[in-house]
């Protein structure tokens, strides 16, 4: 029965790391914000998933989801990401258009914003605000 779930919610439920999802084949939002992961993990056979929520966590890096290409939704607000290059993983998500990375250590930098929406232009809003055209031909 499980193994058809394309909705799973999580929050606070203290989980420190993403596992057990295997045969989640079918899913397509995954909830697990206010947890305590550190690493993206366990994802490799959740191929349909559209929406990923991992805001407040303890993210230190974004990795192993550059495979998940119907991925629409990518939230890690208020995570402990302090590395820009970290960006690069999402450069291979084509269906990415909502992105909120705010309130991390590397968001705090005032060209931030350019450069996310330099490396992903085809994202429609950063970080709860739409990203303009000009603005992203601009940056």
């Amino acid at each position: 029965m499980l193994k058809q779930i394309e909705v799973l919610s999580l929050p606070a439920n203290a989980i420190l790391e993403i596992k057990g999802l295997d045969n989640l084949i079918t899913l397509r939002e995954l909830y697990l914000s206010q947890n305590g992961i550190q690493y993206i993990t366990g994802l490799k056979t959740n191929m349909n998933l559209e929406i990923l929520d991992l805001n407040y966590n303890r993210l230190r890096s974004i990795s192993n989801i550059h495979h998940l290409h119907k991925l629409t939704d990518f939230w890690a607000k208020k995570n402990q990401l302090d590395d820009m290059a970290d960006i690069n993983e999402l450069v291979q998500l084509p269906n990415l258009k909502l992105v909120y990375l705010e309130m991390n250590p590397f968001s705090e930098n005032s060209t931030y914003r350019g450069k996310v929406i330099r490396m992903l232009p085809q994202i429609e809003k950063l970080d709860a605000t739409y990203c303009r055209e000009a603005e992203n031909r601009n940056q």
